[in-house]
């Protein structure tokens, strides 16, 4: 494991530059940028659901968001997972 913040700031910080490196089928997000990425996902569609005129459609959005959520937390358990795996001590 890495022992100080900072050893841990510089391996974050060369895990996404290897993420821009490698692209493609290669790439591996950090947790990090998962969490963002999923945060903006359900901003959007939280805003979509506030916009919904319809009692139809803000269920239809409300499952979205239900499945959108247990999704992208099954994504980031695979992320960790990898990134444990990739992790220097491991």
């Amino acid at each position: 494991m890495l022992e100080t913040p900072s050893e841990r700031e510089k391996h974050l910080q060369e895990l996404e530059e290897l993420e821009l490196k490698c692209g493609g089928v290669f790439a591996c997000i950090t947790p990090e940028r998962h969490k963002i990425l999923w945060q903006q996902k359900v901003s959007k569609l939280e805003q979509r659901l506030e916009a919904a005129t319809t009692a139809q459609q803000r269920e239809y959005l409300l499952s979205q968001l239900i499945e959108l959520n247990q999704r992208e937390q099954r994504k980031a358990t695979r992320i960790a997972e990898v990134h444990s795996l990739l992790a220097p001590g491991s």
